[in-house]
């Protein structure tokens, strides 16, 4: 298994060893759990939690098989997204290697326990009366989405904790630097403010900057001209979100879901579906834009962080949480000397400096006169491997295989600008 998702999805590394590590995007056949991600549901985090509980003890100490969801042979079937594959999936947690008739189907057994809906069963009837029976039991128990129990995973409406991005900033911090570390903030409803520093593939970046002088406990170690630098990803689902939110520079007041977990880290989510295009149609806990841009001109005004490659390196290696989630210039160019594509069409350069760059966004060249090529598209090795580029945009961390490691991640293609 490489990841789990949520409650139905998961990612699966395939056993067989082939030239290719790529991932099996998994989306469960049958089943819908509710929303735990970009937006959140009542025992959505409880079924995200029995599922990932499930996935990892099998991979420890059973087997897990992933097969496609169709009783005859043919192609695997993507879903809606294109990307996932319609899956089932079976396991045992106390036997490796286990014979089929050894195995249980986790999509029914998610159904069974309360956490899912049935949904679109009807193309494998021999399955569709037991997941049905199923659920009607998970009904007739109570359990979980059927239950009239409160869940406790899931924060009330309304109830929010006030909270700066420097508060939040502390808590990323300790997080990194202790993985056993368990946040206060975490699965809270927060209220915090910040400006836009960019906009990504379904993430929205925000930063803020504060001073002793205002009474906040800042880090001597992180301070640039007297201020001290906090920022935040916020994931707003796979909806659309308004442009007017997501302009560089708009200072934005958010409601959301603090979340700090294995997969994805310290960040905010619940914001899916609170982007109203009209301010007049908002209700409680939707964003609200403090600030447009043009106005957003004093003490909250956007900034950009201005290092060399090397300096940058220093950062990373004596203070890497000092600039995180916060816009970044790199002041000297980078060589890339490799390149790696995920399945996903995502982009991840390796430079002389030491420095990744990670985009999501489809590139076409921008060079240093300002020239762009709307027609070329760039997306292979042999497209940046060699070349050099000015580069600047997000400074964000991820975890790696082994560790955590720092990126810059371009909001747009202008960021990104071949040099040479």
């Amino acid at each position: 298994m490489k990841s789990a998702i949520d409650g139905d999805t998961a990612h699966f590394y395939p056993v067989v060893e082939t030239t290719s590590r790529a991932a099996i995007k998994s989306r469960f056949w049958g089943i819908d759990t509710p929303e735990s991600t970009g937006r959140i549901q009542p025992w959505g985090k409880g079924a995200s939690n029995y599922t990932k509980s499930i996935l990892k003890e099998a991979e420890a100490n059973g087997t897990l098989v992933v097969s496609t969801a169709q009783d005859s042979y043919a192609a695997p079937i993507p879903d809606s997204t294109g990307s996932r594959y319609v899956s089932l999936i079976w396991y045992s947690l106390d036997q490796k290697d286990a014979p089929y008739t050894e195995l249980r189907l986790l999509n029914l057994a998610i159904v069974q326990n309360g956490y899912s809906w049935v949904k679109n069963v009807s193309d494998m009837p021999a399955y569709q009366d037991v997941f049905y029976a199923a659920e009607k039991q998970a009904s007739d128990l109570g359990i979980h989405l059927w239950s009239k129990l409160v869940d406790y995973d899931y924060p009330e409406e309304g109830q929010y904790t006030v909270c700066s991005l420097l508060d939040l900033k502390r808590e990323i911090q300790a997080g990194l630097k202790d993985a056993d570390y368990e946040s206060p903030y975490n699965n809270t409803r927060i209220c915090t403010t910040g400006t836009v520093a960019g906009y990504a593939d379904g993430t929205l970046y925000l930063q803020d900057y504060f001073s002793a002088d205002d009474g906040y406990d800042v880090d001597e170690n992180a301070l640039v001209d007297g201020l001290e630098y906090a920022g935040i990803n916020c994931f707003c689902g796979m909806s659309a979100v308004p442009s007017k939110y997501t302009k560089i520079g708009t200072y934005l007041r958010i409601y959301g879901v603090v979340e700090d977990t294995e997969n994805f880290g310290f960040q905010v989510t619940g914001l899916e579906g609170h982007f109203p295009s009209v301010s007049s149609l908002a209700v409680e806990g939707d964003v609200e834009i403090l600030l447009k841009a043009e106005e957003n001109v004093d003490d909250k005004a956007y900034k950009e962080l201005t290092y060399s490659a090397s300096e940058l390196n220093g950062i990373v290696s004596a203070h890497p949480t000092n600039f995180l989630n916060c816009a970044m210039v790199c002041s000297t160019p980078v060589t890339v000397e490799s390149f790696y594509m995920n399945d996903s069409k995502e982009i991840t350069l390796y430079t002389n400096n030491n420095w990744q760059i990670h985009f999501s966004f489809v590139y076409h060249p921008v060079y240093s006169d300002g020239t762009k090529d709307d027609v070329a598209v760039w997306q292979k090795e042999s497209d940046y491997v060699g070349k050099t580029f000015n580069v600047k945009g997000v400074y964000v961390s991820f975890s790696g295989t082994r560790t955590v490691q720092y990126q810059i991640v371009p909001r747009q293609g202008s960021d990104l600008v071949c040099v040479i």
